[in-house]
């Protein structure tokens, strides 16, 4: 679940293009995730991890994408629950 607004960026790096925004609370299936250059802090402690989703934004298109690790309740660390994204 998504916490707060976020963009769903092009690649796992906050530099990267915004794609679209989810709102906070917006449930996401999460496909793989992927490490970032940059530390990343957030309600979820810190990380540089990217969680790569397919999401519907706000505006109603469907965009693929990474959003920020620390701001997914995934409820344990995510790369206990899903793989690394293949390069």
């Amino acid at each position: 679940m998504a916490q707060p607004d976020m963009p769903v960026r092009k690649s796992a790096d906050l530099n990267a293009e915004p794609l679209g925004v989810i709102r906070a609370g917006r449930e996401v299936r999460i496909d793989c995730y992927r490490q970032g250059d940059q530390m990343l802090w957030g309600w979820g402690g810190s990380s540089p991890l990217w969680d790569h989703v397919t999401v519907t934004t706000e505006d109603g298109r469907t965009v693929t994408g990474y959003i920020a690790d620390v701001w997914v309740k995934t409820g344990r660390d995510i790369n206990q629950q899903t793989d690394p994204c293949k390069p």
